[in-house]
């Protein structure tokens, strides 16, 4: 299974007219799993947005 970052990264390449082949090559994955996502993009691993941001914490002067 490809990060979300991947799948969107392969669903791009593949809209620009890069082939299952070489997409697979320059990510490291087979072309088996490059193939599904690209057949089946709601597949690909959705990582859960959070729901708050970074926590900053205040410097204390003294």
């Amino acid at each position: 299974m490809v990060s979300r970052a991947k799948a969107e990264m392969i669903l791009k390449w593949h809209r620009d007219g890069y082939g299952v082949n070489e997409i697979a090559r320059l990510l490291k994955i087979s072309e088996e799993e490059c193939r599904s996502i690209i057949l089946h993009p709601e597949l690909a691993e959705k990582a859960p947005k959070p729901k708050f941001g970074p926590e900053f914490i205040e410097p204390m002067f003294e």
